[in-house]
């Protein structure tokens, strides 16, 4: 597996060690489909930097590529069973 896997994997096993601290990781998350592989593995996925990149690069139709970041994200997250909607 790619280094980010292998160290998502290796908080995961360390997580089991001590299962009464949450949690949360952030690994260059850009798409929903990786965040939910993060919250799979842990209690939460950061993903705040995804939307920072977007605005960083600026560039035409922002607020539509936000938007659509967002909607992915929240997609892929708020059907997660362990998580909370909207969080």
């Amino acid at each position: 597996p790619a280094l980010r896997e292998r160290l998502l994997l290796n908080l995961a096993q360390k997580q089991q060690l001590t299962p009464a601290l949450p949690l949360v990781a952030s690994m260059q998350i850009t798409t929903g489909l990786e965040a939910r592989a993060v919250a799979d593995a842990c209690h939460g996925a950061l993903v705040g930097s995804s939307l920072i990149w977007l605005i960083e690069g600026k560039g035409p139709d922002l607020s539509a590529r936000l938007e659509a970041n967002v909607a992915d994200l929240r997609e892929h997250l708020d059907r997660h069973p362990t998580l909370p909607p909207g969080r």
